[in-house]
């Protein structure tokens, strides 16, 4: 079930299954797709970028949480600035090569600011 909630996803289910990346969704983005969690399908390590490019895909109303564009010297920024990005719930640095392999969990934790 590619981009569906997945039924588990408060349970004692810590990562994803073989052939899986389970992005866990805080938020923002978990308002903006309806839903806490959603499993990716992969047969090979892809990077964040490309991760992100197909939770984009997945759900466009997420877009405007996880702008992909350029910085100030024209390189692409995948990234949004303030994204915290969680590998198996261990914080990493939200690198847009930063490989992801099946069978982990993402969380991703945009920075809200406000008061």
């Amino acid at each position: 079930m590619v981009g569906q909630p997945d039924p588990g996803s408060n349970d004692a289910l810590a990562g994803s299954a073989p052939g899986m990346i389970r992005i866990e969704l805080t938020g923002p983005l978990r308002r903006a797709a309806g839903t806490d969690s959603v499993v990716v399908p992969t047969d090979s390590p892809i990077t964040l970028e490309e991760l992100l490019n197909r939770l984009r895909n997945l759900y466009p109303a997420t877009l405007p949480h996880l702008p992909p564009g350029t910085d100030a010297s024209g390189r692409c920024r995948a990234l949004p600035p303030g994204l915290l990005v969680l590998r198996n719930q261990q914080l990493v640095p939200a690198q847009p090569a930063s490989l992801v392999s099946a069978g982990e969990q993402i969380t991703l934790m945009p920075m809200i600011s406000g008061g």
